[in-house]
């Protein structure tokens, strides 16, 4: 009888041998169409009748035409500073519930807008100082904000080049330049803005975060549920 060890290794096999055997299937059906065949000809020699299939392999929409650029999916930017771990949980959750995906970090957020990805901010950080903190929810827009300023040309140098002024005692070194910086920046740019801080009873009487006022809010955001 063959050990654990040997079974699932048959199994490793089989499933190795079949996705081999799909990929071969499906570069025939490609191969077959590029040759002059047509799709009822490969439907009939499948004997199928439906040819969603084929398209699909033949990377074509659902009715033979060329594919379209599937539509982004929204992605929900979290900030919740001074937010307790399980309530990060519970709101990240609700999110996810609604098919949204999150990210919680601002540079991957602002690329993800800047490439055309609907991103919702929703900020529900604690300040912790008593008193209910609005929170934050809009679309926001990635873009690029300059900042004019003056340094010293020392300061544009490399720490090598630097090292070697100061060796050198280069007079030029202290010349006011202006500097112009570029900065990513990620304004919310769509409504509702603020919502007043929902909350919703618990055990023991405590008064936690309400995710799902949270997220009714980005959904509100996203044009997906009425106000």
């Amino acid at each position: 009888m063959d050990t654990p060890t040997a079974v699932l290794d048959r199994v490793a096999a089989a499933q190795a041998a079949a996705t081999a055997a799909q990929a071969a299937a499906e570069q025939a059906i490609r191969d077959a169409v590029e040759s002059g065949a047509t799709i009822s000809d490969v439907a009939a020699t499948l004997g199928v009748r439906n040819r969603q299939r084929i398209y699909a392999v033949l990377g074509r929409g659902q009715d033979g035409a060329e594919p379209t650029p599937p539509t982004l999916r929204p992605v929900v930017y979290l900030r919740g500073a001074g937010v307790r771990a399980a309530t990060w949980t519970r709101i990240e959750q609700a999110m996810w519930a609604r098919g949204w995906a999150t990210v919680r970090d601002r540079t991957t957020a602002w690329h993800l807008a800047r490439g055309g990805c609907p991103v919702v901010l929703c900020d529900f950080s604690s300040a912790g100082h008593g008193e209910p903190d609005p929170i934050r929810v809009g679309q926001v827009r990635a873009r690029y904000r300059e900042n004019t300023g003056w340094c010293a040309v020392s300061d544009l140098l490399t720490t090598a080049d630097q090292t070697r002024a100061t060796r050198e005692r280069w007079a030029w070194g202290d010349t006011r330049v202006e500097r112009v910086d570029r900065a990513m920046d990620l304004p919310v740019v769509g409504s509702p803005g603020e919502i007043d801080r929902p909350y919703q009873d618990a055990s023991g009487g405590r008064r936690v975060l309400d995710e799902q006022s949270i997220a009714r809010a980005v959904g509100v955001a996203l044009g997906e549920v009425d106000r």
